[in-house]
């Protein structure tokens, strides 16, 4: 059975700019349309099970039946952006991506794995660094779909994304559906005209997908994490098992493989109580990625992480 397995985001969809202000709604709109041409263009190229992982709620009732369509959801699995990928996958996609910060600082909604903290609002995480190249989520999601052998062959989103993708898999397929003008603005094709172009170019990439290879990172890395608030970095030093300062704002750990980081990359919430690491399969589900305390965050008012050792 030949399988593929997508990425759905909702920052780089078709007339998606910000999470306010019923903009989310819009998203939710195009997420399904776009969403919908992938499953019918992958179906029409010969896969017969492809499964949706999104962080995302979307209308799933508005996705196509008959096509062996699987959705996971949810927040307390052991990877957010890889649950369920394995090697049985010949092909991955990520769509309606982002950039990241920490790089170019380049794309509209860019950030690295919670919303950007251009004003500090939401998230405190500032850049991230698998040895000495930075990465986002497509970075990550890259390299732990190769630590499965599993290229990642396509992605759309804004045009931003689609360059730091081109960067990292040469010969990647991409649709730029919006382009950035600032973090808060984009230039953006209609979500039905978003949809038919990212369909025919995928189908059209599904052709040379033996031309792609995989984003593998071999042998033992480095992860560091840059936060805006050394208090953060503080907190991550305390729940990442083996992490040590690089600078006050600054925690890195190493692991064994990209595989080891992936199983430590944390649960996006969670406790580590014993029903809770039994149901979810894990031994800890702190890592870097784990959601500390409330947000928008404000060193003042910090909230301890239960078990959290300071």
């Amino acid at each position: 059975m030949k399988k593929a397995y997508v990425i759905l985001d909702f920052e780089g969809m078709a007339c998606g700019f910000g999470r306010y202000e019923g903009e989310y709604a819009i998203t939710h709109i195009s997420a399904a349309k776009e969403c919908s041409a992938i499953a019918h263009a992958l179906a029409e190229s010969g896969y017969e099970e492809i499964v949706i992982n999104t962080p995302h709620v979307m209308p799933y009732l508005d996705l196509p039946a008959g096509l062996n369509i699987h959705i996971i959801h949810g927040e307390f699995n052991r990877c957010l952006i890889c649950e369920g990928l394995d090697e049985s996958f010949e092909i991955s996609l990520l769509i309606g991506k982002h950039a990241m910060a920490g790089g170019k600082e380049r794309g509209v909604n860019r950030h690295t794995v919670l919303p950007h903290p251009l004003t500090r609002h939401y998230s405190s995480v500032a850049s991230v660094k698998i040895n000495d190249l930075n990465v986002g989520e497509i970075g990550m999601f890259m390299a732990f779909a190769g630590s499965y052998n599993v290229p990642v062959i396509y992605l759309s989103g804004d045009d931003c994304a689609c360059d730091e993708a081109r960067e990292l898999v040469p010969g990647i397929g991409t649709t730029a559906v919006k382009k950035s003008i600032n973090y808060f603005c984009a230039n953006s094709l209609l979500p039905d005209d978003a949809a038919k172009a990212s369909a025919e170019n995928l189908k059209e990439t599904i052709k040379r997908k033996h031309e792609i290879a995989p984003f593998v990172i071999n042998g033992p890395v480095t992860v560091s994490v840059s936060y805006h608030f050394p208090e953060r970095a503080k907190d991550a030093l305390g729940f990442v098992q083996r992490s040590y300062m690089v600078n006050e704002n600054t925690v890195a750990c190493d692991y064994a493989s990209i595989a080891d980081f992936r199983d430590n990359w944390g649960t996006i919430r969670g406790a580590n109580e014993p029903d809770w690491l039994s149901d979810i399969g894990v031994d800890c589900v702190t890592g870097f990625f784990t959601r500390i305390g409330y947000e928008p965050y404000d060193p003042e008012c910090r909230k301890p992480f239960p078990n959290l050792q300071y």
